[in-house]
């Protein structure tokens, strides 16, 4: 399933978007017996930004470029 189609399985069809409070998994989205992980762009930034910096950052400092 594509992220169009989640995104629309949430907004159209009564999916149930989850997600906690920290960042470090990205999202994911269910109805019924059927689930789906994903990534939203807060997890895409969580995981792309520490590429783009010294190999030696820590988390903290990604999240100056969130």
């Amino acid at each position: 399933m594509g992220y169009h189609e989640i995104c629309l399985n949430i907004k159209d069809k009564g999916w149930t978007k989850v997600k906690g409070d920290e960042c470090i998994v990205g999202p994911h989205a269910y109805m019924g017996d059927q689930w789906v992980g994903f990534d939203d762009l807060e997890t895409v930034k969580i995981k792309v930004i520490p590429l783009f910096l010294n190999q030696n950052s820590d988390r903290s400092d990604a999240n100056k470029y969130l």
